[in-house]
């Protein structure tokens, strides 16, 4: 186990170690030439470029909409799954679908369906596009993640505590924001953290679903910066909005930690 848990981490160590590398240094050696691109860009960029500001506060604020949406979602499915039986065995095999679809099938179901619009009875037409398409697309891959660290939690509970609660006059949803969720605070902030990552993360669906010159995320910007292959790659610029990435995802971990930490107390 120890063997495997060392090749785990070199296997992600190495390729982090070479992106913060690679992102300050060049053929000569070291550099910030790729970090001053990326300034370059932002002070002098035109609106039709990708601002690396634009990037990283889309990328936050979509982050944290994720979270307001998939943790409800997720927290919903765990209360499920704990306290239905076997029927919350189903409900929770359904509900990892989304971790089996890959987001580029996701991101084209959206387009087919929400985005392009559903005529609906009347003559109207309901139609969903631009942030709230990305929103979707994210909360949906993240609110499994928080579920299967929250289920568990809930479910290993003593039941005779909300019970407890709801024969002192609470309802069902008081004794689980009361009683039950911040006996689980420790999985709901993991799960809450896991989400966020995986929204600010995001590619494959935000690609697809990111329109016109303000809706991209740091990982399109990433994308983009790589430059025209049929020319060769560029990967300088690329590096260091990775490194960027990578920074801004360790200080939102950081961040949830600390505030679900005092939730916790």
């Amino acid at each position: 186990i120890v063997g495997y848990g060392l090749v785990a981490l070199v296997v992600f160590v190495g390729p982090m170690a070479s992106l913060i590398v690679g992102s300050v240094t060049d053929g000569s050696g070291l550099t910030g030439r790729h970090y001053a691109f990326l300034l370059e860009r932002q002070l002098e960029g035109a609106s039709y470029q990708t601002l690396p500001w634009v990037a990283i506060r889309n990328s936050l604020l979509f982050g944290v909409a994720t979270l307001a949406v998939a943790v409800p979602m997720g927290v919903v499915i765990s209360v499920v799954t704990a306290r239905a039986g076997r029927a919350g065995a189903v409900v929770d095999a359904l509900a990892m679908l989304p971790l089996a679809v890959s987001g580029v099938v996701f991101g084209i179901g959206l387009l087919r369906g929400l985005v392009f619009g559903v005529s609906l009875p009347g003559g109207w037409r309901f139609q969903v596009t631009g942030a709230v398409a990305i929103v979707a697309a994210h909360a949906v891959a993240a609110y499994p993640f928080v579920t299967r660290n929250v289920a568990p939690a809930l479910g290993g509970l003593d039941p005779r505590l909300a019970d407890a609660a709801r024969s002192l006059g609470a309802t069902r949803l008081r004794a689980l924001l009361d009683v039950e969720l911040p006996l689980v605070a420790a999985a709901l902030v993991a799960g809450a953290a896991f989400a966020f990552a995986i929204s600010v993360g995001e590619f494959d669906s935000t690609v697809l679903l990111a329109e016109g010159v303000d809706s991209y995320t740091m990982p399109v910007a990433l994308e983009r910066y790589i430059g025209n292959r049929s020319l060769g790659p560029n990967l300088g610029p690329a590096t260091a909005m990775g490194s960027v990435l990578l920074a801004v995802t360790a200080a939102s971990f950081l961040v949830i930690d600390r505030v679900g930490g005092r939730w916790e107390r």
